[in-house]
């Protein structure tokens, strides 16, 4: 037995001591004919209401690290159970060979779109190119047959004409001439002119002339009539077809385009498909490697493995989302408790508390409550179906001893302890009638006093009312025969 154990184990009995003394000053056992009763004497005193619970040490802010990657991945490597880290410290490294040959596979296949895109693009510009340069042939096609088509309703066609029309007179002119040449010949010979020789030679060259002038009016007409429409119509014929073809080869231009910009687009596609496989499968390779998102120490998580309940190591395989290691911030840490449903009532948040753990006797810290939870439960280990609610007690300057699952025993302040209140102990105090009351015992006998009470300890209870300093109450229920009467604090209305 070490030295502070025995110290220990005496200042308890010192206490006790203490204790038994008092009761035994502050109470008589007072008879009459009836019997004996055991009371006390009522007389203010310092009190306080304070509500005990055992409960374990937590972090305040913990988070639970697991393995985020979509597929099953293996421990490679796994920090020690217990070491301290700081934010960005690597916990755990999965084998990360498969992902980096996904990585490698997608890597490759984007090089071989972005390639794709890049060739497809250039093709696309040769394509515009190449449809611009038709279509400026095309309208440059058209432009000369409107040009031909112009010449003839307005250049070569009307001055070919006016030609062939000067030419067409000028041979009649000679035809005309002649003719009258002849007719003034035949007047000469009816006077007695006679020149035979050149009246045959005129006759010869009218029929000349005839021919001639015949042959150009037959040209004039048949220029006029068919052979100038006829080159009309086949240059608007031409005009018609440039404007068919330019449509056509903007047609064409536009489906060789679209061709292409459709190629293009559905290569950009894969493109970026693959892009996003290839960022996710980098995400998921970064994902092998588990860091701290915040300074804490470690815990490595206890789970069913191979059939039995232990911490992962390395050789492990994991699945997404499944917990590896808890990871507690013990700058900040507090106590879980839970409190009995009978002292729920005595508990507020932010009622001062203090702290103290097993593993260090002699720490004792402060806090306060921080949390009380809505839902009740039993604990196993305690019969008789008494409910319990958890309460949580923030610890206000954390010692860097502390580690998680210690057992921590809470004492929290529900009133702050008074000077001079009126006190009774607990079993004083009857509940009957719907109302409570104090046996009190004077020297003529034994009175049933209602009281009214405040706050409530585990041993005492304050009286507000009903009962006066220096009085003697009951510490037990006495016999009905030997209560002389009932003394209330307000009138007992009675039933009409």
């Amino acid at each position: 037995m070490t030295s502070r154990t025995l110290k220990r184990i005496l200042i308890g009995a010192l206490a006790v001591g203490l204790l038994t003394l008092v009761v035994w000053l502050n109470s008589r056992r007072t008879t009459d004919a009836f019997g004996a009763v055991e009371t006390v004497t009522v007389k203010p005193g310092e009190f306080g209401v304070e509500v005990f619970a055992v409960g374990e040490i937590d972090s305040e802010k913990s988070i639970t690290i697991s393995s985020g990657l979509k597929e099953e991945g293996k421990i490679v490597f796994l920090i020690d159970d217990g070491s301290r880290v700081e934010e960005g410290d690597v916990l755990v490294r999965l084998d990360p060979t498969p992902f980096e040959q996904i990585v490698a596979e997608f890597t490759s296949k984007v090089n071989e779109w972005n390639a794709l895109v890049a060739a497809q693009q250039q093709s696309l510009e040769w394509e515009k190119i190449q449809a611009d340069r038709e279509v400026l042939t095309a309208a440059y096609e058209l432009e000369v047959a409107e040009l031909e088509l112009q010449k003839k309703e307005k250049g070569d066609g009307p001055l070919e004409l006016s030609r062939l029309q000067s030419i067409m007179l000028e041979e009649n002119k000679k035809f005309e001439d002649m003719d009258g040449y002849i007719k003034d010949l035949v007047e000469l010979e009816k006077k007695g002119y006679s020149n035979p020789l050149e009246i045959e030679q005129a006759k010869e060259r009218v029929k000349k002339l005839k021919d001639a002038s015949d042959a150009a009016t037959r040209q004039f007409d048949a220029f006029r009539e068919y052979i100038l429409p006829t080159q009309i119509r086949t240059a608007k014929a031409k005009v018609e077809k440039s404007k068919m073809i330019i449509e056509q080869t903007r047609k064409a231009a536009g489906f060789q385009i679209g061709k292409a910009v459709a190629e293009l687009d559905k290569s950009k596609q894969e493109f970026t498909a693959f892009s996003q496989l290839l960022e996710e499968a980098r995400n998921e390779l970064e994902k092998t490697v588990i860091r701290a998102p915040q300074p804490g120490l470690v815990v490595l998580k206890e789970a069913f493995r191979d059939g039995e309940m232990r911490k992962p190591r390395v050789g492990d395989s994991v699945i997404q989302n499944q917990p590896i290691v808890f990871l507690p911030d013990i700058t900040s840490m507090m106590a879980r408790v839970l409190i009995r449903e009978v002292d729920l009532h005595k508990v507020d948040v932010g009622k001062p508390s203090e702290i103290r753990v097993d593993a260090y006797p002699e720490l004792v810290m402060e806090g306060k409550v921080s949390f009380i939870g809505i839902l009740a439960e039993r604990r196993r280990e305690v019969s008789g179906g008494e409910k319990y609610f958890k309460v949580n007690v923030s610890i206000r300057e954390s010692d860097a001893r502390l580690r998680p699952g210690m057992t921590a025993r809470v004492r929290i302040t529900a009133m702050e302890k008074t000077a001079r209140a009126l006190t009774v102990p607990v079993h004083a105090v009857f509940e009957e009638e719907g109302r409570l009351f104090c046996y009190a015992a004077g020297p003529r006998g034994i009175e049933r006093r209602e009281v009214a009470v405040g706050a409530q300890s585990e041993e005492l209870v304050q009286i507000v009312g009903g009962i006066e300093a220096g009085d003697f109450v009951c510490l037990s229920r006495p016999p009905q025969r030997i209560v002389r009467k009932t003394k209330y604090l307000e009138p007992v209305r009675k039933a009409h």
